[in-house]
């Protein structure tokens, strides 16, 4: 209401979409600790640099077992000799650490300290948001969403029956007038034989948030005296026992 004052005036309404994890373990939940400072607080904190790891919404968030959170990644691609370029970013809260992959490799096999990692289910869930700059038609749009669940796979997560895996895409590379000055607008959208590049960007973006908002979080104790370690934590500890 602050930055558009003709919202409900002499324009229609905002319909935002909100998406959510249960970070319960962690988390005081029914305490309602987040006010509505906090909120706006947020919002007016956006920008293009921003925190990973164990921050905002993903303060309470664990997944493959450890320490999840905010993760981001982007891929640049050229299409008719211009660069787009296709973003992503997780809140990761899903999964099980027996499962966690790395560039092919078995996590839990490798590391002395897997016997740290306290046995759980795959009862979280993961919101995936996409977006890009390339001109993309509602129905790509839905074709690139699904292909972050390769991403997931990718990580060593199966989507198991306890888990969500919501997927937001969007594009801006068609700007639609809120006031159009004519009754037909254009629109544009990639050539479908040029998909296979934008699949795999989406791919390689969620893929790389997800172990992005492992490595950047920090190993955190919430209530009940829970701790949840961190992928980093993990690594430095078998590094300097090697």
């Amino acid at each position: 209401l602050d930055r558009c004052p003709d919202i409900c005036d002499t324009t229609g309404s905002v319909n935002p979409v909100v998406c959510e994890c249960n970070d319960s373990g962690l988390n005081d939940i029914r305490g309602l600790h987040v006010t509505e400072a906090d909120a706006l607080a947020a919002l007016a904190d956006c920008r293009a640099d921003f925190a990973e790891g164990a921050v905002g919404a993903g303060r309470g968030m664990r997944c493959h077992g450890l320490k999840g959170g905010i993760g981001s990644s982007s891929r640049a691609v050229e299409l008719d000799g211009q660069t787009y370029h296709m973003g992503a970013l997780v809140l990761s809260n899903h999964a099980k650490f027996d499962d966690l992959i790395v560039a092919g490799v078995p996590v839990a096999q490798r590391l002395e300290q897997a016997a740290q990692v306290p046995p759980h289910e795959d009862k979280g869930s993961i919101i995936t948001v996409l977006a890009t700059d390339v001109p993309l038609s509602e129905r790509q749009l839905g074709r690139i969403a699904r292909r972050a669940i390769v991403g997931l796979s990718r990580t060593g997560s199966y989507c198991g029956n306890g888990s969500g895996e919501i997927v937001i895409a969007f594009s801006t590379g068609n700007r639609i007038s809120h006031y159009p000055q004519s009754d037909l607008v254009p629109l544009r959208a990639a050539a479908e034989n040029k998909m296979d590049l934008l699949f795999r960007a989406a791919a390689e973006c969620v893929e790389e948030s997800v172990l992005s908002s492992l490595l950047h979080a920090e190993t955190v104790t919430g209530r009940n005296g829970l701790t949840v370690r961190s992928l980093a934590d993990l690594l430095h500890q078998a590094k300097g026992e090697s």
